[in-house]
């Protein structure tokens, strides 16, 4: 069944050249960062487009940029399934979250209580051992030298079917 999620299109690939197997890269244009998941929706599409347009227009939000200076194990050392890049904090980045979150809450189905925004830029089907650990450990070192800039002009309304995420529309940022 396919879900909905509002993010920020990341086709980010300055650590491209640090991943090593068992990792594979995530399609460039799959890559984002969630903002509001939506889940399986209970309204049509066009409502939820009507609504992030009417919201963008009357908020305003200006285009900002995005640095990156680490990745790291997502969801976590113990259980790695992902390599993520981190944003260093962002004030336009949590307000637009705060934002999405307050009006979609009635769609919302967020299993996750603390926003943690990242960009997964590859993954792993290997089970987590030392040597994974070491080798994600090195990675994450190595990344430490790089800097990474997104500039953010728009949000993009997604659905993710079959381990695929697709842009249904983007909604630009007042500039």
């Amino acid at each position: 069944m396919p879900t909905f999620f509002i993010g920020i299109r990341a086709p980010i690939t300055c650590y491209d050249h640090l991943i090593k197997d068992p990792f594979k890269p995530i399609p460039v244009e799959e890559r984002h960062l969630t903002l509001a998941y939506l889940g399986s929706l209970k309204k049509p599409k066009q409502q939820v487009y009507t609504k992030l347009q009417q919201l963008l227009a009357r908020h305003e939000p200006q285009p900002f940029t995005l640095f990156f200076k680490q990745l790291q194990p997502y969801p976590s050392w113990k259980r790695i399934r992902y390599i993520a890049a981190i944003p260093q904090p962002c004030k336009q980045l949590q307000n637009l979250h705060q934002l999405l979150q307050y009006n979609f809450q009635d769609l919302l189905q967020d299993k996750w209580h603390t926003f943690s925004p990242h960009i997964s830029i590859a993954s792993t089907r290997e089970k987590t051992t030392p040597s994974l650990q070491a080798l994600v450990e090195k990675i994450c070192k190595d990344a430490s030298k790089d800097t990474c800039i997104l500039k953010v002009r728009d949000l993009a309304f997604y659905v993710a079917s079959g381990g695929r995420y697709v842009i249904l529309r983007k909604f630009y940022l007042i500039q």
